[in-house]
């Protein structure tokens, strides 16, 4: 039963986040999309492309509550965490922190946080990028028995994080962009 979808990726993925995010159904699980280069463009994007989607597009913010049929998009310059509230609702915070596989936001910050938060209910979706940040983040969602994704290294600008992904069999599914909807 996933609780919610995260999805990381760097140079190369905006064009496949924006391919991604209109196949997604109205009653998609909450999703988290940590993209260090899109993150200090998130208004732009949004409003590039929400008339074609059938969710929700917002910029995360530290304390939103996450809810089915939302996207929330990773800021620039802080990490993006998924936490459990004590009320039992999935929230976000923005904390500062250092680089992490030389990415900040990260999205190995953001897998292992939803792990930590729901266990193995997390759908995580690892997009093209150069370096292997998210890499140890699908390790530890496939550890914890949540499914793990990557885009087909074929079709991603970068193949770079995907291709380590599989290599070290921490890809569930090797699938194309308009495949991927959870």
């Amino acid at each position: 039963d996933v609780k919610v979808v995260v999805v990381g990726g760097n140079a190369g993925s905006p064009s496949s986040v924006e391919k991604l995010l209109p196949t997604l159904d109205s009653d998609t699980p909450p999703v988290v999309v940590c993209c260090s280069t899109l993150s200090g463009f998130v208004e732009a994007f949004i409003a590039k492309i929400k008339s074609r989607c059938k969710v929700s597009l917002k910029a995360a913010n530290s304390g939103d509550v996450l809810h089915m049929g939302e996207v929330y998009l990773a800021p620039a310059g802080a990490h993006t965490k998924i936490q459990m509230s004590s009320a039992g609702h999935l929230t976000l915070s923005i904390e500062k922190g250092m680089p992490v596989g030389s990415q900040i936001p990260s999205a190995t910050v953001l897998f292992q946080s939803a792990v930590k938060a729901v266990g193995g209910n997390v759908y995580g979706i690892l997009l093209g990028g150069f370096g292997s940040d998210g890499v140890d983040g699908l390790q530890t969602i496939q550890a914890k028995g949540g499914v793990t994704v990557v885009e087909n290294p074929d079709s991603a600008g970068f193949p770079y994080g995907p291709q380590k992904a599989i290599e070290i069999g921490v890809a569930d599914h090797v699938l194309n962009l308009v495949e991927m909807n959870p």
